[in-house]
């Protein structure tokens, strides 16, 4: 039974870490995104004050 509670809990951990990294990337994703965005609207706001 000890064995089985390891293996468990050891698929719990790799779970955590699978969805903890996923949540992670999505996050940087949108942060690279908005900062794109905010790049090109920044660009053509100088450009249109010129």
């Amino acid at each position: 039974m000890d064995e089985q509670n390891r293996y468990e809990r050891f698929n719990e951990i790799t779970f955590e870490a699978y969805c903890k990294k996923a949540i992670d990337r999505a996050i940087l994703k949108v942060r690279q995104r908005q900062a794109a965005r905010s790049k090109r609207t920044s660009a053509v706001f100088s450009m249109c004050r010129a």
